[in-house]
């Protein structure tokens, strides 16, 4: 650490940044933050290389898919009761797929009823997979509006975390446990019959 120096001060922002992301390549890097605002930086040059604002939505979580130019973010706003008892499209289980190419939404993903909370794509598929504050995981392809699979987290905390395996083969998820086990996750094989595996965790 004694080794290390700033080396650019990055102030594209007008609020707090919550989110930050590296492309595959690592050319790349995004932040979104509270104003809403989404941007895309050279690494190599340290300067803004796009940006989009997103005030209807609103971002949460912002994630680079294979494209460094194509993103999946998630909605920040929660949901709004209305005068009849639904809910606002406006939700914050809604997931979006943003081109940045010309500055479009592509495809949204919906299928959540509470505030995702967790978003990874896979290293190896055009698949990704989120948990919610609903206690639900979902699986998803970007080139389909529907929802591939399901997992209920019954049991789990309010905001549930899971991650890929570099080979996208094996989903991580945090899993329920005996009252006489500390902690621990789950390894689920990605496969049409799910397996798991509940690690101890000294």
């Amino acid at each position: 650490m004694a080794s290390l120096a700033l080396g650019r001060v990055l102030r594209e922002h007008a609020a707090p940044v919550h989110a930050i992301d590296f492309s595959k390549d690592g050319e790349v890097m995004l932040t979104a933050a509270e104003d809403d605002r989404v941007c895309l930086y050279d690494c190599q040059k340290g300067i803004l290389k796009a940006a989009s604002q997103c005030i209807s939505l609103g971002i949460g979580l912002a994630r680079f898919t294979h494209d460094p130019v194509s993103l999946l973010i998630t909605a920040r706003q929660a949901a709004v009761r209305q005068g009849n008892g639904l809910d606002s499209l406006n939700s914050a289980g809604e997931i979006r797929y943003l081109s940045l190419h010309d500055n479009r939404f592509l495809r949204a993903f919906r299928g959540h009823t509470d505030a995702v909370c967790s978003l990874e794509i896979s290293p190896k598929e055009d698949i990704f997979a989120s948990a919610s504050s609903d206690r639900t995981a979902r699986i998803w392809d970007l080139r389909s509006d529907d929802c591939q699979g399901e997992l209920q987290l019954n049991g789990q905390p309010s905001q549930p975390a899971l991650s890929f395996d570099p080979h996208g083969i094996v989903l991580v998820r945090h899993a329920s446990l005996p009252l006489d086990v500390a902690r621990g996750i789950c390894l689920s094989d990605f496969l049409p019959t799910e397996t798991c595996l509940v690690l101890h965790m000294s």
